[in-house]
């Protein structure tokens, strides 16, 4: 397959977008189903590596990688995995070229607003438990 990528003069760059469109969706068929297990201290976690990395502009690994540390046994290794992959996936997708990448990015937003939900939960008074600050769109 490689030696036909070459002989065509590489992929062109609709093409490279979309194998990263479906990549992204191979992996989020993943991700989804780890973050609806969170717990409360795991989304806590999550989300304060998430927005160290946002506040600094700055890829803790690639999404290739992270993924890998998703797919784990180790469980620590697999939340610190998901951190870097929603970090990396959103560092990814944020600048939209086409409309596959902006729905990759809604993709990838739903999943850090559920993660930051989720590590605020409301007291029985209908108050955040804690004053979590919120992702940049």
């Amino acid at each position: 397959m490689e030696g036909l990528v070459k002989a065509f003069g590489g992929i062109s760059d609709g093409a490279a977008r979309f194998a990263d469109f479906l990549a992204i969706g191979r992996e989020l068929k993943i991700v989804r189903p780890l973050v609806a297990k969170l717990n409360t201290e795991e989304c806590r976690y999550i989300h304060t590596v998430v927005q160290r990395h946002l506040d600094r502009n700055e890829r803790p690994a690639t999404r290739t990688d992270a993924f890998q540390r998703i797919r784990s046994m180790n469980a620590p290794l697999r939340i610190a995995g998901l951190a870097q992959w929603l970090v990396a996936t959103y560092f990814d997708t944020r600048s939209p070229k086409h409309e596959t990448t902006e729905l990759r990015h809604q993709d990838v937003n739903e999943l850090l607003k559920r993660v930051r939900m989720r590590a605020n939960p409301p007291t029985a008074s209908g108050v955040p438990s804690i004053n979590l600050r919120g992702y940049a769109a």
